[in-house]
């Protein structure tokens, strides 16, 4: 079951509290007990937080309390792995960082930093992306472009955003929020930020501190990776995609467990092996199809392809269609649904 971390569950339940809602009421009616997350180091299931969303939404009749739900962003609310990124000397060091000790933050969500020409892209993956209500989804995207204005500065450019719910009748708040175009029915949530902003070094970087955070954080990862099996094998999935699809061999060797225990432990939270690969490589098909500076010839690479008649083989499985055709798709509904006008 996808847990998070105990400041990032109270995080994101402060901000809901901001709307001025009953909060406390509200989490009792989900089986959330708020004042213990002050004492309490267990992490918190995450449909526990979908549920307090999704009836926060219902009960203030407000589609959008996802954006609106806003809370000061801090190191504090990633525990030591703010304090790493808060250390460290530009803000692409900073998010590389999430990216590897994301399973201290979240046990079932696999982020990733993509180049794409002069930009990259920050993108989130959950494993149980079906599930996520849209009002959660919105708020932990504006989460993350409130962490990169923190850690440089509040008029940080973002350059787009991208949600994977529909576009919905009013997009106004969304212009508000993010000042950017935002691709609503994306394959997954993202954010687009230019390269020089990227090296833009930080006011908090601190070369002293910065190697004792890593070593803590390291340490911090090491106990709790038993407890994240399924998104620490699709974090080494994403990691290892373009040499090829790793065997389970091989990641339960780098886990410290054998094949058996590690297919009993994805097993038991409902994610074979064979369902992780073929997830990630249709999610990550879907990104790189996505882009337009990708070539159809390396997005098959980049998701372990060396035949394209593989390729075109997997993609009418996943889609109905050829790659291009879903590319073609794909861009025409992004057209369709991207914020007009907005810089």
């Amino acid at each position: 079951m996808p847990e998070v971390i105990p400041s990032l569950a109270h995080f994101m339940i402060d901000a809901l509290r901001s709307t001025g809602l009953d909060i406390d009421a509200f989490c009792l009616a989900v089986d959330l007990d708020v004042h213990a997350l002050n004492f309490d180091e267990s992490w918190i299931a995450r449909v526990k937080l979908y549920r307090l969303y999704t009836l926060a939404a219902q009960l203030s009749n407000d589609p959008d309390i996802g954006l609106r739900a806003t809370s000061p962003a801090g190191p504090g609310i990633f525990d030591v792995v703010g304090y790493v990124m808060m250390s460290s000397a530009t803000l692409q060091a900073a998010l590389q960082h999430m990216v590897h000790f994301v399973t201290l933050l979240d046990t079932s969500i696999a982020i990733s930093l993509h180049a794409q020409g002069e930009q990259h892209r920050l993108a989130c993956h959950f494993l149980d992306s079906h599930e996520v209500p849209r009002q959660y989804g919105d708020a932990a995207i504006a989460l993350m472009v409130g962490l990169c204005r923190m850690l440089t500065t509040p008029a940080l450019c973002i350059r787009g955003v991208g949600v994977m719910h529909s576009i919905p009748a009013d997009i106004s708040v969304y212009e508000q929020t993010f000042h950017c175009p935002v691709r609503f029915g994306a394959p997954c949530y993202s954010i687009l930020l230019d390269n020089a902003d990227l090296q833009r070094p930080l006011a908090s970087a601190n070369k002293q501190l910065a190697p004792l955070h890593e070593m803590v954080a390291e340490m911090h990862l090491s106990t709790r990776r038993h407890f994240s099996i399924p998104g620490e094998v699709r974090k080494m999935i994403l990691e290892s995609l373009s040499e090829g699809i790793p065997s389970l061999e091989d990641l339960a060797k780098k886990l410290c467990v054998s094949k058996r225990t590690l297919q009993r432990l994805l097993h038991k939270d409902g994610h074979p092996y064979k369902d992780l690969v073929n997830e990630t490589r249709r999610s990550q098909t879907e990104f790189h199809l996505g882009n337009s500076q990708c070539t159809l010839q390396e997005a098959a690479y980049h998701v372990g392809f060396r035949e394209l008649s593989s390729f075109y083989r997997a993609c009418h499985q996943w889609f109905g269609m050829t790659p291009g055709q879903y590319r073609v798709l794909l861009k025409s509904k992004a057209q369709q649904e991207a914020i007009p006008g907005v810089l």
